[in-house]
């Protein structure tokens, strides 16, 4: 069963912004090591929360972008997906 979540663009969303945090802090290592480490626990825990559903056998599915057609730009997180 499909479900459409936003919960497969957290783990990706963090990590870029942490990456913007990063290159405005650059020079301040405190603050570098803060944004990854916060960075890496929000991924961890929004990979973490979708394991109870794609266990019971659900898919995550999250559309970004339509390009006209069937060109499209879609998020999905599956069992074996999870995996990897």
């Amino acid at each position: 069963m499909e479900v459409t979540s936003i919960q497969p663009v957290i783990p990706i969303a963090a990590a870029a912004l942490a990456g913007i945090l990063t290159l405005f802090n650059g020079n301040k290592a405190f603050f570098r090591n803060l944004w990854g480490t916060a960075a890496s626990l929000i991924a961890f825990l929004a990979i973490l929360s979708m394991m109870p559903g794609v266990f019971d056998g659900k898919i995550y599915v999250y559309e970004i972008a339509r390009f006209g057609g069937p060109l499209n730009l879609t998020l999905r997180v599956d069992s074996l997906g999870y995996l990897f």
